[in-house]
């Protein structure tokens, strides 16, 4: 992300029970940046979803959540670095 920038980040992910769902967000943050993500995660037989933001600038700033709802045999991974 350019210095100053702000992204609202919005993922709905919802799949068969025979599906596999893989997905990385991968984001660096310049000087006074702002980067907000919302997942909402509703299932899938795999689903794994890594978010990696890396801080490189002063005041940059990050907001992450989720919500996460499988039920069954369903199996969901949600990895934040």
């Amino acid at each position: 992300m350019q210095s100053g920038s702000k992204i609202e980040h919005i993922k709905i992910q919802q799949e068969q029970e025979s599906a596999f769902h893989i997905a990385t967000t991968q984001v660096e943050q310049a000087q006074d940046s702002q980067f907000n993500s919302h997942v909402y995660s509703f299932g899938a037989g795999l689903s794994r979803t890594d978010t990696n933001v890396a801080l490189a600038g002063t005041r940059a700033n990050c907001d992450l959540s989720g919500l996460y709802l499988c039920h069954g045999k369903q199996h969901m991974d949600h990895h934040t670095r």
